[in-house]
């Protein structure tokens, strides 16, 4: 399927259950959009899809398919061209996002079950969340927010303006250019924080807390007053039930706001399992703002949701 490109954008807005999410840009001049093996004429049996005015439309319908679809994950494959201005959400239940190549990129990406890639975007103002896997960003330029639930978060080269990682269970890893316009704050339960400043700039600071892990700041560091640090290992006097609510509680109302954007499909049973893990995250997060329970004990509890 084959699109006009209009005025240089390009709103997408993809829902998928069970599939992998990949949008490029390429040297072509038209907006693509491939469905893997699915049989001629059969996407639009899993598929709703539509584009006008330059605002592209995919969701999956529901696992009651065609005898003639054997297949039970359905990737969806957008290329685009990589001078376009990209606006939108890419949303996977349980898949695979890759994010590459265009000129900017502006929205959210969600996966509850699946790795998150972006790379190459010479402007970015992305809010990326997943429940269960890894993200990863490199060669990208702009503002960037992550949280990860479970899975490590690593953001490498490129140029930020705006950094904020969240992550409970997993390690934080940043090397790239610091040209901040608002602290770059870095909160962690669970896990190791490597932050490398290849070039330091802006009148912003750095804040890094972590409950239980090393945390390592290298590189072109600025002014020891603008960089904050605060680190516990299995004492919680410091990182009371606020640490937690500031830092957390607005990371699992974006996971249930992920988790919301899917209910309008008919997957009840997959939704309600979902919701249900991130009220198991939520309580597992309250026991230990409590003292109940110990970052590590944490850490299995959540590893164990996956």
């Amino acid at each position: 399927m084959n699109y006009e490109v209009k005025d240089g954008k390009l709103k997408v807005n993809v829902t998928l259950l069970n599939g992998d999410i990949e949008l490029k840009g390429t040297s072509g001049n038209e907006i693509s959009v491939n469905f893997d093996e699915l049989r001629k004429g059969t996407a639009e049996e899993v598929f709703e899809i539509s584009y006008s005015g330059g605002e592209l439309n995919i969701s999956q319908k529901n696992k009651k398919l065609s005898q003639f679809i054997n297949k039970e994950e359905f990737p969806v494959m957008i290329s685009v061209p990589e001078s376009i201005e990209v606006e939108g959400t890419l949303d996977s239940l349980k898949g695979d996002i890759v994010l590459a190549g265009v000129a900017s990129f502006s929205g959210k990406i969600a996966s509850k079950k699946g790795d998150i890639s972006v790379s190459e975007i010479k402007n970015a103002d992305a809010d990326v969340n997943v429940i269960s896997g890894d993200i990863s960003v490199a060669g990208v330029n702009g503002k960037l927010k992550t949280s990860s639930i479970s899975g490590d978060v690593s953001v490498m080269d490129g140029k930020m303006t705006e950094l904020s990682l969240k992550s409970v269970s997993g390690d934080v890893s940043v090397s790239c250019e610091l040209e901040l316009e608002d602290d770059l704050n870095i909160n962690s339960v669970t896990g190791d924080v490597s932050v490398n400043i290849v070039k330091f700039s802006g009148d912003a600071g750095i804040n890094v807390n972590s409950v239980s892990g090393d945390i390592s700041i290298t590189g072109e560091k600025p002014a020891e007053d603008k960089i904050h640090i605060s680190q516990v290992k299995g004492e919680f006097a410091k990182f009371n039930k606020a640490f937690f609510q500031d830092s957390f509680k607005p990371m699992i109302k974006n996971l249930k706001e992920h988790l919301k954007d899917v209910t309008k499909h008919s997957f009840k049973s997959e939704v309600h399992s979902s919701k249900q893990d991130n009220q198991n995250v939520s309580q597992i997060l309250n026991m230990v703002s409590e003292g109940k329970i110990t970052a590590e004990e944490a850490e299995k509890l959540i590893n164990a949701l996956k």
